[in-house]
């Protein structure tokens, strides 16, 4: 089933002089604009008028919307691949002194289930997302032509002020539209124009063997959103999320336009920070005088450390790791001046990096975003950096680009017609760095959907109930440790412990923390090396020999016979228990 939309932004008539914001709650006014009350941009309150219809040779979507004197018609698209989907795991972060590298990770269970259908017209440089209401209507969530923001409208706010009982305001439909069984009226929606950012810079820290790149890349995708950008879009995650799946299907479109290879982006993981200082690497180098400024130079390097030792995202889990900030980034010129003018900060070719001689990981960037788009092409250029750009103009590899032609990568921020395009020297060094061994990371394919067996053996089994069917005794270790090595009590020798095997795949080893690949990681992870295991017997532990003393080879074959025979009965009678007897 597809949606054809016909957008008609004609704007309603208030039968009172005030503004639909004045009747939102702070909360509200921030999750829509994206800005306190008095900072509230010039809106439009549109009606949305929608088709469904079924297509056997396409799934376009029409929309048609006029808006501030500007008309345009969209064929919007369901975006190929999957940029996100309802299982991408979703954490909350917050500092904590007890914690591993004094931070409290959380996974927020649902928080994609109300995920909607990222839409595109790259012909016309628009994207949104389309999520279906329980009512059987829809929100609109995106951007339009670069130029203009479409947003849902709390639903307090359509029940209460716009369709309420005292109907504060009156909505007129186009007069030169006529309502038939096909089509219908669906929620109103607020439009505004896309607020600018200033001209400001984006800066770059510069840092092999050829192979055949495959036709189509997927840079997976980290997303970080810090306290200042969480607040800014509400304080709400269900908000955030909306708006970062948002964000990033614009983005997204950017490069759609590339063809040798195509480039779809896939999250893997949205953090979003509770509290200031979960994101240390930006708080602990704000600038002492300037109450937002944050040192662009350490910052990114400190980001590149923390995510090098981060042993709670494994190193295959993602490609890129961009931290999204509403602080302004600065670069320090001189030892008392910070200037304000970067946008920007990535290293260049640092996509898939790790670097055990630096103890650094060059796979990350920073973006300043204000929560009304404005930051998509800012994070599009710092992408770029990643994957192997240069700005334009510079004499090592890009000399023959001028900047003042205005492309993506053009080092400054020019407001140019070009400026939604690459370059053919940006384009040329895409094809250079994804074609060598460093960037074989990209090539991966995302896990989509339930790629992991639904119970773990580490789910169904506690690490006492692993010991005890080993030795009869309880665990000794239930912290990190256990993913490798996991310790039973000696039988008979209570407070002395021995270790024959790590602990069950999936098995707890810490507060919102499980065991995968010998690894100790939050929630919600998965693996490429965790999609290839396709048996139960993947799952189970496997005895450590060299843990092993004062024991025979004929005690060994009989001791892993009866571990592995217990295991099994368990996890067949746990899963009976679950899923119900097996059919024949």
């Amino acid at each position: 089933m597809f949606f054809i939309f016909l957008l008609y932004l004609a704007g309603v008539s208030f039968v009172q002089c005030q503004k639909l914001h004045e009747y939102m709650t702070p909360d509200e006014v921030m999750s829509v604009f994206h800005a306190p009350h008095h900072l509230v941009p010039e809106y439009e309150v549109v009606p949305v008028l929608h088709r469904t219809k079924k297509q056997e040779d396409s799934d376009v979507s029409e929309v048609k919307v006029k808006a501030f004197n500007d008309e345009v018609k969209l064929y919007l698209n369901p975006t190929e691949g999957i940029l996100a989907s309802k299982n991408t795991p979703v954490w909350t972060v917050k500092s904590n002194p007890e914690a591993s590298e004094g931070l409290q990770y959380e996974q927020v269970l649902g928080a994609m289930k109300s995920l909607g259908v990222a839409l595109q017209d790259v012909d016309s440089s628009s994207a949104v997302v389309v999520t279906p209401t329980p009512n059987g209507k829809i929100h609109l969530d995106g951007i339009i032509k670069d130029a203009y923001v479409i947003k849902s409208l709390p639903q307090r706010i359509l029940q209460k002020v716009l369709y309420g009982g005292k109907k504060l305001f009156e909505p007129l439909h186009t007069k030169n539209v006529t309502s038939d069984d096909e089509y219908a009226y669906t929620h109103h929606h607020v439009v505004y124009k896309v607020p600018p950012n200033p001209l400001k810079d984006f800066k770059i820290t510069d840092p092999d063997k050829k192979v055949n790149a495959p036709n189509i890349i997927y840079p997976e995708l980290l997303v970080v959103v810090d306290y200042k950008e969480y607040k800014l879009l509400g304080g709400n995650v269900e908000q955030a999320v909306k708006y970062i799946f948002s964000f990033w299907n614009g983005v997204d479109l950017r490069y759609r336009l590339l063809t040798t290879p195509k480039i779809r982006f896939n999250i893997v993981g949205v953090v979003i920070a509770t509290d200031p200082d979960a994101t240390p690497y930006l708080e602990k180098n704000r600038h002492e005088d300037s109450e937002n400024a944050v040192d662009a130079d350490r910052a990114l390097r400190g980001m590149a450390d923390y995510f090098y030792r981060e042993t709670r995202f494994p190193t295959d889990y993602y490609d890129i790791a961009i931290s999204m900030t509403r602080l302004d980034l600065c670069n320090m010129l001189t030892e008392d001046y910070c200037d304000l003018s970067t946008l920007g900060y990535a290293y260049v070719a640092g996509a898939c990096d790790r670097n055990a001689t630096k103890q650094s990981s060059e796979a990350v960037g920073i973006i300043e975003d204000n929560g009304g788009f404005g930051g998509i092409i800012t994070a599009a250029h710092e992408i770029g950096h990643l994957i192997g750009a240069r700005h334009d103009g510079n004499p090592n590899g890009a000399g023959d680009c001028p900047a003042h032609e205005g492309f993506i990568m053009t080092g400054g921020l020019m407001l140019h017609e070009n400026g939604f395009e690459w370059s053919t020297c940006s384009i040329d060094a895409f094809y250079k760095f994804i074609n060598e061994d460093r960037a074989k990371c990209l090539y991966n394919e995302p896990l989509y959907g339930d790629q992991l067996p639904r119970v773990l053996p580490g789910k169904l089994l506690s690490l006492n109930e692993q010991c005890k069917m080993t030795s009869g005794t309880p665990a000794c270790n239930k912290d990190a440790t256990v993913c490798t090595r996991l310790e039973c009590e000696y039988p008979g020798f209570e407070g002395y412990c021995t270790a024959a095997a790590p602990a069950a795949e999936g098995s707890p080893c810490g507060d919102g923390l499980y065991c995968l690949n010998g690894k100790c990681v939050l929630e919600g992870i998965i693996t490429k090396e965790q999609e290839k295991k396709k048996s139960l017997k993947d799952y189970l532990p496997r005895l450590n020999i060299q843990e092993i003393k004062k024991i025979t080879w004929m005690d060994l074959v009989r001791k892993v016979r009866e571990m592995r025979d217990k295991v099994k009965e368990k996890v067949k009678e746990k899963l009976k228990n679950i899923f119900g007897p097996k059919k024949t």
